[in-house]
Parts: C-alpha cells; sequence; structure tokens
C-alpha cells in the first residue's frame, strides 16, 4: 500500500515484480527541490539520510509527504514508499549536491534528481537558463502542474524545444484516476512536452505523481546498474501501457509501467 492513498498504486504501475525480486532502490540518490524542508526525524524516513549527515527535523508538510510516497519505510498501516532503500537529499543550500540557478537545479553527482510544487502552484518561467552540461548528469522528474486538463494548462516550464531530443533526460509527469483519466486538478501534457510526458496514478493533485516516477527510477537503476542516465528515461517512456482513451496532449504516452521498463532494458543491454 503506498503512502499517496491509493492502494493499488503498485499493481498499477506493475512495481511489485522489482519489489519482490529484492530492488528497493537501494542508496539511489533522489534530491527534492521543493517549497519546504523534509522532516527527516519521521521514524520512516531515517533511513534516507545521506551517510555523515545529521537527522535534520523539518515539517510535516508537501516535501515530507513526497519523500514517504518516493521512499518512505513501511508504516504500522503497512505503507511504503516506491523505493524504500533510497537515500534523500531536501537541502537547495547545500552545494555539495544542488546548485540553484534561475528557479531551476543544476546537480551535481546526483543519480535522480526531482522537481515537485505545492499544490495549486505555479510552473516556473525557467527551467535551464542557460543550459548547462552538467544537467546530463541527472535525470530530472517534473509535475505538468495542478491547473487542470487542457492544451495550454502545461507551458513547458520554460523548458528549451531542443532539450529532450539532445539530451532524453526528463520526464514530465500528470495525474490519472482509477479509470485511467486525466484528474481534474492535472495538467495536461501539453503539445510541447507530451513525447517525454507519462501519466500516473494519483487520487488528485499531481505532486504525487513525480515521487512515484522518482522512485521507480531508482528502482531501475538497482536492478540494471550503469546504463546511461537517458536509457532509463528511454526505457519507461518506450514502455508506458498506452491509453486509447487519452489524448497525447492529455496523458503523453501512457501510464507509467516499471516492469515493461525493467524487461526492456534487460532486453537492450
Amino acid at each position: 500500500m503506498s503512502y499517496n492513498g491509493v492502494e493499488s498504486t503498485f499493481d498499477r504501475i506493475h512495481a511489485n515484480s522489482l519489489h519482490k525480486a529484492g530492488y528497493l532502490g537501494k542508496d539511489i540518490l533522489i534530491a527534492f527541490y521543493d517549497v519546504d524542508r523534509i522532516n527527516f526525524e519521521r521514524t520512516e524516513l531515517k533511513h534516507t539520510v545521506l551517510p555523515g549527515r545529521e537527522i535534520l527535523a523539518g515539517v510535516e508538510g508537501h516535501a515530507t509527504q513526497m519523500a514517504l510516497i518516493a521512499a518512505g519505510a513501511v508504516n504500522t498501516q503497512g505503507n511504503i514508499g516506491i523505493a524504500p532503500q533510497a537515500k534523500i537529499s531536501s537541502d537547495p543550500l547545500d552545494e555539495h549536491l544542488i546548485k540553484i540557478v534561475s528557479n531551476s537545479i543544476l546537480g551535481r553527482n546526483l543519480l535522480a534528481a526531482q522537481y515537485t510544487m505545492p499544490p495549486g502552484g505555479v510552473s516556473p518561467g525557467v527551467f535551464l537558463n542557460p543550459p548547462d552540461p552538467a544537467v546530463v548528469d541527472n535525470i530530472y522528474v517534473i509535475i505538468a502542474g495542478n491547473s487542470g486538463p487542457g492544451v495550454n494548462t502545461n507551458m513547458g516550464f520554460g523548458i528549451p524545444d531542443n532539450y529532450y531530443p539532445v539530451h532524453g533526460n526528463i520526464i514530465v509527469t500528470v495525474a490519472v484516476d482509477e479509470n485511467n483519466r486525466i484528474t481534474t486538478t492535472s495538467s495536461s501534457c501539453g503539445i510541447k512536452t507530451h513525447l517525454f510526458c507519462i501519466a500516473v496514478p494519483s487520487p488528485g493533485p499531481t505532486s504525487p505523481t513525480a515521487p512515484i516516477v522518482s522512485g521507480a527510477i531508482a528502482l531501475l537503476m538497482e536492478a540494471v546498474p550503469g546504463r546511461p542516465l537517458n536509457q532509463y528515461v528511454h526505457a519507461i517512456l518506450n514502455t508506458a501501457t498506452p491509453l486509447p482513451d487519452s489524448s497525447p496532449n492529455e496523458t503523453g504516452v501512457g501510464l507509467l509501467n516499471v516492469e515493461a521498463a525493467w524487461n526492456y532494458l534487460r532486453a537492450n543491454p
């Protein structure tokens, strides 16, 4: 049972098979750029602290909930994160990990990076300005937003038109309901980003979709280590389950299917 309130999330994205095979995202780093600090004093998150780092208190806010979805240990209610053995960083001022430039993150020594916004948040005007070669050292998972479905609700975050074809290390996420329809709060993939946009189960807001995908990437990185980062992104986007009742401008390439991505990577060394 996942922390985002959807008991069937693991089944719907086919993550259970990797868990059963023993892959839990061990020591893969997920960095959060969020509106508040993660509460690492939570019992379910203490294991995610990087070696040698102090266990810091935060708030029971947005970032803490996102961290639980990505990497929370099992709790008394039976909830567990997608990658419960991953590591987490959430300090945007930590120059050893993350450098903030023009409302964006340029990671340093990260394996997976996540950008989430609060419910009702607006898209940053600039994603990468100017583009930096260091960004290829990370994978960026960015929510489409919470402006509701529609052609113009996802404005592209300032992502340059040629960014994905050149770097291939970014995924945009949208939320779909139990019927695989885009939720009433989730922004659509949009014309500009639909080729690298994926649908993810979420009960309403789009925010949980980013930690779910980040956790899924962590599972794949442990299960099939050492690949160029864009191969993990390519595998996820090319194995999504098609959603014929939705348009690509709404739900992008389809529904996240972690098991299919795992099989794809193993079949394409």
